[in-house]
This record gives C-alpha cells, sequence and structure tokens, in this order.
C-alpha cells in the first residue's frame, strides 16, 4: 500500500483486528456483511474476557483480562 498510511502500526492493528472478527463470525456461523449489534457486541464481551496481552502481572487497575478501555 502506498501512501501515508505505508507501514502504520494502526492499519495493521485493524488489519489484525478485522481478521479475528472474521474468524469469530465464521466460528459462530455469522455473515459478516449482516452481522448485527447482538453479534458485535457478543465479540467484544469475547474480547473483554481474554487474558490481557500485557500479562497477568502487570500492577494497574485494570490488569488481568481484555484490552484497555480505549481499545473496545
Amino acid at each position: 500500500m502506498d501512501g501515508p498510511w505505508e507501514g502504520s502500526a494502526d492499519v495493521d492493528a485493524y488489519a489484525r483486528g478485522l481478521a479475528e472478527y472474521l474468524l469469530i463470525c465464521e466460528r459462530d456461523d455469522v455473515d459478516p456483511v449482516t452481522a448485527g449489534r447482538l453479534h458485535v457486541a457478543a465479540f467484544v464481551k469475547d474480547l473483554s474476557t481474554r487474558p490481557s496481552r500485557r500479562g497477568a502481572n502487570v500492577v494497574a487497575l485494570d490488569s488481568g483480562a481484555g484490552p484497555a478501555n480505549a481499545t473496545l
């Protein structure tokens, strides 16, 4: 991809997020084009219950599970 987004970490992160969402849709037999609010909410809930990528030993109020609130 050429332009200001070339090599952007944001684009990489969005691509990973989209790929993960599409995998969840496939797993749950949901058409991502017609997915509704309930499907998206289930995906966000799934994200919020996963172990933190920062590790369980990070000392912070929100440590332990899911991505940061700003990510959601």
